[in-house]
């Protein structure tokens, strides 16, 4: 009996933790909105007292039916009738390159076939970016795929071609806006179980991150 005594307070610890936190995963490939909920953390806390955020992001998709995480970010519609998504800001997206790089079709309406192309990697499936680019027939112009939207930032920045961007991140970086041809929109989605509707810990939370969105995305 003593024995279990001694360890009243470290269950209690245990069950404090599981009370507290709030575990929430998004995928790399989605565009830097949500990446940048970090810098509103601060705030988070100071709203939600005593509650500590698990922010992952990574390319694999979460299990929400184990209870991996509260919730997810994803770019597509949840197909399960465990989980609900909640529609967030859509994102549009804009073709961009540096003032530094000198367009070679010097027409309105370029085409983009003597264009550098900086674009996401194939490995990441028909995803709308690589479909566009697989339709227009310019996947021969693409000289950088990579995973990371930041490296595409980065080689844009630094003047190597044109790059497919969300729209408010290319004019966040001073980016000039290559008119056409126009892109896919990308619709985000805040996914969680279906058992968790009612969790007001983590409704307040899904709220604040479909406030964020809104005002990161919204043009």
């Amino acid at each position: 009996l003593n024995e279990v005594r001694a360890t009243l307070p470290d269950l209690q610890k245990i069950q404090y933790q599981l009370q507290h936190v709030f575990r929430c995963f998004q995928l790399r490939e989605i565009p830097p909105p949500a990446k940048q909920h970090s810098g509103r953390f601060p705030k988070a806390a100071l709203r939600f007292p005593g509650l500590r955020i698990e922010f992952d992001v990574d390319t694999g998709l979460s299990n929400l039916s184990t209870g991996d995480v509260d919730i997810a970010i994803r770019l597509a519609k949840p197909k399960s009738e465990t989980l609900i998504g909640r529609r967030l800001t859509t994102i549009p997206l804009g073709l961009f390159r540096a003032q530094d790089y000198s367009l070679a079709d010097k027409s309105e309406y370029p085409d983009l076939s003597g264009e550098q192309l900086l674009w996401l990697d194939h490995t990441l499936g028909p995803i709308p970016e690589n479909i566009w680019l697989r339709d227009h027939g310019r996947e021969d112009r693409s000289i950088v795929r990579s995973t990371s939207l930041r490296a595409l930032e980065k080689a844009c920045i630094a003047g190597l071609g044109i790059a497919p961007l969300p729209v408010y991140r290319g004019k966040e970086l001073g980016l000039e806006v290559v008119p056409e041809p126009e892109l896919p929109a990308r619709q985000p989605w805040i996914v969680y179980h279906r058992d968790n509707r009612n969790n007001r810990r983590i409704r307040s939370v899904r709220n604040w991150i479909a406030a964020c969105f809104k005002k990161e995305v919204g043009l």
